[in-house]
């Protein structure tokens, strides 16, 4: 199934770095939920989140392999590769499942096995 274009966006922004639009699809009371953290609530609180996130590695790749969809929710399987800042690479497999509501991601759940990062 072809990727919606909102979520190359969401992800090439992501791998830019580029927090404002990443954040852009995203409801203003939107959960955020990346790997084992806790829950993050809300627009701002996200915002922040991602930028720690994105200013803790040197780069990632997100590299898209399947969509799946249904009316309310859409689900996204691939690999990334994160870049450390010591240049050393980790390559995992995740799993975004976005839940949308009016046209917006009301929540973002990413699972991923991101242990290995040492955030």
């Amino acid at each position: 199934m072809r990727t919606p274009d909102w979520i190359d966006d969401i992800l090439a922004a992501l791998d830019a770095k580029d927090i404002d639009a990443f954040c852009e699809p995203l409801s203003e009371d939107c959960t955020f939920i990346y790997a084992n953290e806790d829950p993050v609530e809300g627009i701002e609180a996200i915002h922040d989140f991602v930028t720690y996130f994105a200013e803790s590695i040197e780069a990632s790749d997100h590299q898209v392999q399947e969509t799946y969809r249904s009316p309310n929710r859409v689900v996204v399987r691939g690999d990334v590769i994160y870049t450390k800042k010591d240049g050393s690479t980790l390559d995992v497999p995740f799993v975004d499942v976005f839940e949308m509501e009016d046209g917006e991601v009301s929540t973002y759940q990413v699972y991923a096995d991101n242990h290995e990062l040492d955030l």
